[in-house]
């Protein structure tokens, strides 16, 4: 297993990867770099790839956040391979967010997803908690 610090010549491999991991929602490799070419040019974006030997395996992107005492990490998307999944890669990548977090004093990592997502338990298992202090709302066109 081995990283990289995630930049743009990633993107394609990123975002097919994107693709095949979130195959219940109709992402095109069009729009999943998009996407992702949007985090990479926000402010505090921080990411990183992950490979098994040479072959392309996932990646997370996040940012670091400006708090009011100190800064966190939100992770924007993190994604492995269908086939890759559940052999230890995605906590690979929160290790290496936690060594980072540590390294810096940061408050901690940061993530929203929507209650539905099969993903939940894997960040549940890998040590987050549900956070009842915060309140996700939101607002879609058709309803209005």
């Amino acid at each position: 297993m081995r990283f990289e610090v995630l930049n743009r010549e990633h993107l394609d491999q990123c975002a097919d990867a994107l693709v095949q991991a979130y195959k219940d929602d109709p992402w095109t490799p069009e729009r999943a770099k998009e996407l992702l070419n949007n985090y990479i040019g926000s402010p505090g974006f921080l990411g990183f790839v992950v490979y098994d030997n040479d072959m392309f395996v996932g990646a997370v992107f996040c940012r670091e956040m400006v708090g009011a005492k100190r800064n966190r990490i939100v992770i924007d998307e993190l994604f492995i391979l269908p086939e890759m999944q559940k052999k230890g890669f995605g906590n690979a990548l929160l290790d290496l967010l936690r060594h980072h977090v540590r390294k810096n004093e940061l408050s901690g990592i940061f993530l929203m997803t929507e209650r539905s997502n099969p993903a939940i338990e894997f960040y549940e298992k890998s040590g987050f908690v549900r956070n009842d202090n915060v309140a996700f709302l939101s607002e879609d066109s058709e309803d209005r």
